[in-house]
C-alpha cells in the first residue's frame, strides 16, 4: 500500500460518518450540537452520552459510545476557516470521515467504529479532496518522501503558447454594452421563508437585480448563486452560529461580489438576479444531510417562483419594477463553489419535479458551474453546461467539479455542449470581489492561506509570475460568465469560439492562459471511440500496450479495470479522477491508457494504437476537425510525443504530429503536493490537414508513440458543425434511497437497501449506491432499475457492521451518478441494525423490534401510502377503542398515534397483524382527528379517521357492600395475551396489548416524552428525505 492509499479516502461521506454507527440523520446530530456541548455534536440514536475518554491529546479526545457501537472523536478547534471543502478528522494517517461542527464553533466531532483511534497519538484537521495533513506538513518542511513520484514542470511566466496562437473574438463579452444598467434589488427580510431541509429554520429572500435601462420587453434571465463563505463577520472566533447575524457581527454580502459579469450582461440586454444564501451558509452543518445542496437548489427555484410572480404583477417587497420584464423560458444559472452544486441541483429539481405542475417548470437553458463542489457525483442532463476550473484553487484543490462534464457527457443520450474552462493562475475566491477584497473581514487569497499550499509555491503562490492578479482574474470571470449566457440564452453564436475548444479569446482577459476542452453535442459528433466502454476493443503493435482504466488507486472498489492513476498521485492532483465526498468509491472517468517505448536496435516496428471506426467505415467528409481529449500519464515528467494517422478503407492515410494541434501532451505546470493536475485537454486536428485521405470512407485512426511515453485518451470523434446543441426540460424519474431498519441475528449476512423511483422508468435507470460503515469499510455498488419498474433492492453485505449480541448499529447510504432515465432525488439515508437479543425496555421506543426484513421493494412501495386501520368512526373522551391493522413484519414494533401524539405501542403478531386497545385521553380535543399505526422497521402506516365526542356524564354509583375475604391467590396473567398500562402525564390511563411471535408482552411506553423523541429519531429521517424529491 502506497503512502497515499489512505489519503484518497478523504471523500468519506460527511453525512454517513455521522449516521453510520446508528443511522440517526446528520440533522439530528447538528440539532443536538446546537444544544451545547461538543460531546453531543454527533449524537447516536438510542445511545447515551459517551463514557470517559480512552485516548486523548492536548486538544482531542476519544470516548466510547455508550451503546458499544463505536467511538466519538472530538477535536477542539478555534477560528476554523469557512470553506466550501468539508473538514475531515485524521488520526495518525487514517481518515476518520467528515466532521460535524459544533454550534459554538469550538469543536469538530466524528463518530467511528474504527478501533485504530484507540491507539491514536495525534488527531489533525484536514479537508475533503485533500490528503493527510501530516503528510502535507512534511512536504512543506522539505520531506520529499511525503510526495511520492511527481512531475516537475516549469510554470509559465505569463500567458501561454496556447493563448498566443488563439484567435481573438470579434465581440468582447467582458466589455460594457450599449445600455445603462439600472438596479431593482429586493429584500423580503432575514427570515422571509423556511429553508428547505433545515428543520424549520428560516432564511433571507434577498437579491441584487440588474436590468438594461429603457429596454422594453421580456429579457433572458441569468441567476447567480454564491457559495460557502463567512456569513457574519466577528472578532470572536468562538461565536455561535446563529441567524440572523448577532449584535456586533457584520453580515458579508457575498451576493454583491459579481457586479462585473452582472453589469456586462445587463448592459447588453439581459436581466441578472444575484441571490443571497447567507442563512444557509451560517446554519449549514447544523441542519441538512448534504452540506446544504438541496437547500441551495430550492432557494434558486423559490427565487424563480418569486420572479415569475413579479413578472406577472406587483409583489409586496418588489413592487412593479419587474412586471413584464422577465422571460423565464430563457433562464441560465451560474453557481460559484457550493453554489455550483446548488444550481446543478436546481436544474435537476426543475425538470424532475416541476414538469406537469400547474405552474410548470422554468426554461433553464444553461448552467455554468464556477469552481464548483460536486459532493454527490450528480450528472446533469439536457442542459448546455460549462465548468470553470481555477488551476490554483486553494479551497477545492482537487477540482472535483470536472465530474459534471465527465459524468454527464454520454449518460443521457442528450444533445448539448459541455465545456471545461481551465484558467491557469486563478484561485477560488477572486471571481467574487467580496471574497477577495481586503474591505471585508475573512477575505483573502485561498491558495496562500491554505496551510498545505502557501504563497511560496512557484506556480500558484500569489507572488508567482504565472498567478493572475485579483483584477486580472475577475476580468476572466466576467468575460466567461457573460459570454456563456450571451451564447446560450441570447443565441449570440459569435461567442461559440469561447467554449467549443477553439480557444478564441476575449480581448479583456489580457495575458490570462485559458484552455477550453469541449465535448460536443451528439448531433455534431461522429464518434470513433469514446473510450468509455471497455467492451469496444482496440489493437496495438510493436511495444505499444493499451488498456482501459478508471479512477485513482483504492477508489473504485467494484471495478475490474486497472486504475488510471496510481497511489503515488496525490489526491489534490487527481482532477478527472478525483474522489467525491458522498461517492468516494464510485468509479471515475473510464479512459484508454496507451503506453509505448522505443523498439530495440534492429527492430523497426512502431508502437501503435489502432482504433477502428464502428461499422468498418465512416463518412467524415462533412467534418471540420478530428478531436480527442488527451493527457500524459503520471510517469511523464514534461511531455510526450504522438503522431495521429487517419486511414481510409482503401489504405490511404494522412499523418500529423499531435503536438502541432494543442498542448494536451505537455504536463500542466507545477511540482508540489497539489500540482500538476491530471486534466484532459483537446487535440483538435482540422480535416484540412488530412487532405491525402478519403474522408468519405474513414476506416481507423492510428496513434503512434514517438520514443518512450504514455497517454490517457478520451472521446475520439470527428466534429461536423460545432454548436451548443438543443437544451430541453425533460422529466426523468427521480431516484431516492430509502430508509431501512432491520433486526438481524447470526443467520443474517446482508441487508437490502431499496432505491425507489417517483414514477416507472421509461428507460433503464443506472446509478451507484454507496454504503459506509467505517474508514476501512466504504463501498459502492452499481444498480439498475429496469424499464417499467419503480424499485430495485441492493444487497449490502453487513461485514463489520453486524451488531454485537444485544447491541444496535447501522450504516449510512448515499446514491450518486444516476444516469439513463433517472436523476438523483433524496440522496441520503441510513440502515439501522438491531440484534434480535436487544431487550425491549418499557419507556424506550428505540428498543422496539424492527422485525426481520421482508421484500425491501415491496415494503418501500407499501409505505408510500397508508393502509386501512380498523377502528371505530367515533369515540368518546376516556373510552377504550380497539385498533387493528395488517401488513407489518412479524414481531415488529408498532406505535399508535392520535393525531400527532403517540399514545401507545405494541408488537405485530406472527401474521403481521398489530392489535391494540387504546384509551382516548380525557383531554383530547373534540372533533375530527386521525388514528395512525406506524411500523418501526417497515415504516408501514395504517390510518383511520376518528371523531372524538364528549365523555358521557358520570352516573352515580351505589355504594357496594364490603367485600368478603378471599383466601385464593391472585390469578397469574396469561403470557400469551398479557397487557400492561401506565399513567400518562395528564393522569389518564393508556393501555397496550401485543403478542410477539414468541408470545412476549410489550409493556406500554412509560413516558410520552421519550416516545416522541425516540419516534422522531426512528421515523423523522424518512419523512425528511422523502420530501426532498418534492419542491
Amino acid at each position: 500500500m502506497t503512502r497515499f492509499d489512505r489519503r484518497v479516502l478523504t471523500g468519506a461521506l460527511a453525512v454517513l460518518c455521522s449516521v453510520a454507527l446508528v443511522g440517526a440523520p446528520a440533522v439530528a446530530s447538528a440539532a443536538a450540537a446546537s444544544a451545547g456541548s461538543a460531546a453531543s455534536a454527533a449524537p447516536t440514536a438510542g445511545s447515551s452520552a459517551p463514557a470517559a475518554p480512552v485516548a486523548s491529546g492536548a486538544d482531542w479526545t476519544v470516548e466510547p459510545l455508550a451503546d458499544g457501537s463505536g467511538y466519538r472523536v472530538t477535536k477542539t478547534v478555534s477560528d476554523l476557516p469557512d470553506r466550501s471543502a468539508v473538514p475531515v478528522l485524521w488520526a495518525d494517517g487514517v481518515a476518520l470521515g467528515a466532521a460535524v461542527r459544533t454550534a459554538d464553533g469550538t469543536g469538530l466531532v466524528v463518530d467511528t467504529s474504527d478501533e485504530h483511534v484507540l491507539q491514536a497519538t495525534s488527531v489533525l484537521v484536514g479537508w475533503s479532496g485533500e490528503g493527510d495533513p501530516a503528510d502535507d506538513a512534511a512536504a512543506r518542511d522539505g520531506d520529499d518522501s511525503a510526495d511520492g513520484a511527481r512531475a516537475s514542470v516549469t510554470p509559465p511566466t505569463s500567458g501561454s503558447t496556447t493563448a498566443a496562437g488563439a484567435a481573438q473574438l470579434d465581440v468582447d463579452p467582458g466589455a460594457p454594452g450599449p445600455y445603462v444598467v439600472e438596479r431593482a434589488d429586493y429584500d423580503l427580510g432575514d427570515e422571509a421563508e423556511e429553508i428547505y431541509g433545515f428543520d424549520g429554520a428560516r432564511g433571507e429572500m434577498r437579491a441584487a437585480v440588474y436590468l438594461p435601462q429603457g429596454l422594453a420587453g421580456e429579457l433572458p434571465v441569468a441567476v447567480f448563486l454564491h457559495g460557502q463563505h463567512i456569513a457574519c463577520a466577528t472578532d470572536d472566533p468562538d461565536a455561535p452560529a446563529v441567524w440572523p447575524c448577532a449584535a456586533g457581527e457584520t453580515e458579508i454580502p457575498s451576493y454583491l461580489g459579481y457586479d462585473g459579469p452582472a453589469e456586462a450582461l445587463a448592459s447588453n440586454g439581459y436581466a441578472v438576479v444575484s441571490i443571497s444564501a447567507n442563512a444557509i451558509n451560517r446554519l449549514n452543518g447544523l441542519h441538512g444531510a448534504d452540506q446544504g445542496t438541496d437547500a441551495r437548489g430550492h432557494l434558486v427555484l423559490d427565487h424563480l417562483a418569486l420572479l415569475r410572480a413579479a413578472d406577472a404583477g406587483p409583489v409586496d417587497g418588489i413592487g412593479s419594477s419587474l412586471v413584464g420584464r422577465l422571460d423565464l423560458d430563457r433562464v441560465g444559472l451560474m453557481g460559484h463553489s457550493r453554489g455550483g452544486d446548488g444550481v446543478v441541483r436546481a436544474a435537476v429539481l426543475n425538470a424532475s419535479t416541476l414538469v406537469g405542475t400547474p405552474e410548470g417548470a422554468f426554461g433553464i437553458a444553461s448552467v455554468l458551474a464556477l469552481a464548483p463542489t460536486n459532493f454527490t457525483r450528480t450528472a446533469l442532463p439536457d442542459v448546455p453546461t460549462a465548468v470553470l476550473l481555477p488551476y490554483c484553487d486553494g479551497d477545492l484543490v482537487d477540482l472535483q467539479g470536472q465530474h459534471y462534464v465527465n459524468d454527464s457527457r454520454h449518460a443521457f443520450g442528450d444533445d448539448v455542449l459541455r465545456s471545461t474552462v481551465l484558467v491557469l493562475g486563478a484561485n477560488h475566491n477572486a471571481f467574487n470581489t467580496v471574497w477577495s477584497s481586503p474591505e471585508y473581514l475573512e477575505s483573502g487569497d485561498d491558495w496562500d492561506e491554505n496551510p498545505t499550499l502557501g504563497p511560496d509555491d512557484p506556480t500558484c503562490g500569489s507572488p508567482a509570475p504565472s498567478r493572475l492578479t485579483r483584477d486580472e482574474q475577475y476580468a476572466v470571470g466576467t468575460a466567461y460568465v457573460a459570454g456563456f449566457f450571451r451564447l446560450t440564452l441570447g443565441d449570440e453564436t459569435s461567442l461559440l469560439g469561447q467554449f467549443d475548444g477553439s480557444d478564441a479569446r476575449p480581448a479583456s482577459i489580457g495575458r490570462a492562459d485559458v484552455r477550453v476542452t469541449a465535448v460536443y453535442p451528439s448531433s455534431a459528433r461522429l464518434d470513433v471511440n469514446t473510450f468509455a466502454d471497455p467492451a469496444v476493443s482496440v489493437a496495438t503493435s510493436g511495444r505499444g500496450v493499451a488498456s482501459y482504466c478508471e479512477s485513482t488507486e483504492n477508489i473504485a472498489d467494484p471495478s475490474s479495470l486497472p486504475f488510471c492513476l496510481s497511489g503515488n498521485v496525490h489526491p489534490e492532483q487527481a482532477g478527472e479522477f478525483a474522489g467525491s465526498l458522498y461517492g468516494a468509491r464510485i468509479p471515475a472517468t473510464t479512459s484508454l491508457h496507451f503506453q509505448y517505448s522505443t523498439e530495440p536496435a534492429g527492430r523497426a516496428e512502431p508502437s501503435t494504437l489502432v482504433v477502428d471506426v464502428p461499422g468498418g467505415s465512416l463518412d467524415a467528409s462533412g467534418a471540420e476537425f478530428l478531436t480527442v481529449r488527451a493527457m500524459p500519464d503520471e510517469t511523464v515528467v514534461d511531455s510526450t510525443e504522438l503522431t495521429v494517422t487517419v486511414v481510409d478503407a482503401a489504405g490511404g492515410s494522412a499523418t500529423v504530429n499531435a503536438a502541432d494541434f494543442g498542448a494536451a501532451l505537455t504536463r500542466l505546470p507545477g511540482s508540489s503536493s497539489a500540482l500538476p493536475k491530471m486534466l484532459y485537454q483537446d487535440l483538435r486536428i482540422p480535416v484540412s490537414a488530412l487532405d491525402s485521405v478519403d474522408l468519405t470512407r474513414v476506416a481507423s485512426v492510428v496513434f503512434t508513440g514517438v520514443g518512450t511515453g504514455a497517454v490517457l485518451l478520451s472521446d475520439l470523434a470527428f466534429v461536423t458543425a460545432p454548436s451548443i446543441g438543443s437544451a430541453a426540460v425533460v422529466q426523468r424519474a427521480v431516484v431516492s434511497v430509502q430508509h431501512g431498519a432491520v433486526d438481524v441475528d447470526a443467520s443474517v449476512s446482508s441487508a437490502k437497501v431499496a432505491l425507489v423511483l417517483a414514477q416507472p422508468a421509461s428507460e433503464p435507470v443506472r446509478g451507484w449506491l454507496t454504503h459506509y460503515a467505517s474508514d476501512q469499510d466504504l463501498h459502492a455498488l452499481p444498480f439498475t432499475v429496469e424499464t417499467g419498474s419503480r424499485c430495485v433492492a441492493v444487497d449490502v453485505p453487513l461485514g463489520t457492521r453486524r451488531p454485537d449480541t444485544g447491541r444496535r448499529s447501522g450504516f449510512g447510504t448515499s446514491v450518486g451518478l444516476v444516469t439513463g432515465g433517472g436523476v438523483v432525488g433524496a440522496a441520503f439515508d441510513s440502515m439501522l441494525l438491531r440484534d434480535t437479543a436487544v431487550p425491549v425496555v418499557d419507556g424506550d421506543p428505540t428498543t422496539l423490534p424492527y422485525g426481520l426484513q421482508g421484500d425491501a421493494c415491496a415494503e418501500a412501495l407499501a409505505a408510500e401510502s397508508p393502509v386501512p386501520l380498523t377502528a371505530p368512526a367515533t369515540a368518546a373522551q376516556g373510552s377504550v377503542v380497539q385498533l387493528s391493522a395488517s401488513g407489518y413484519r412479524p414481531g415488529e414494533g408498532v406505535t399508535a398515534r392520535l393525531g400527532d401524539t403517540p399514545v401507545a405501542a405494541t408488537l405485530a403478531d406472527a401474521t403481521g397483524t398489530a392489535t391494540l386497545p387504546a384509551t382516548i385521553p380525557t383531554t383530547s380535543p373534540l372533533g375530527p382527528t386521525t388514528l395512525t399505526f406506524t411500523g418501526s422497521g417497515s415504516a408501514l402506516r395504517a390510518t383511520s379517521p376518528l371523531t372524538i365526542t364528549p365523555a358521557p356524564s358520570p352516573t352515580p354509583t351505589p355504594t357496594p357492600p364490603a367485600p368478603s375475604p378471599d383466601p385464593s391467590p391472585a390469578p397469574t396473567p396469561d403470557p400469551g395475551t398479557g397487557s400492561g398500562s401506565v399513567s400518562s402525564p395528564d393522569g389518564t390511563r393508556l393501555a397496550a396489548t401485543g403478542v410477539t411471535p414468541d408470545s412476549l408482552t410489550l409493556p406500554l411506553m412509560g413516558s410520552l416524552a421519550a416516545l416522541v423523541v425516540g419516534s422522531a429519531l426512528l421515523l423523522g429521517l424518512r419523512t425528511r428525505v422523502r420530501a426532498r424529491s418534492r419542491h
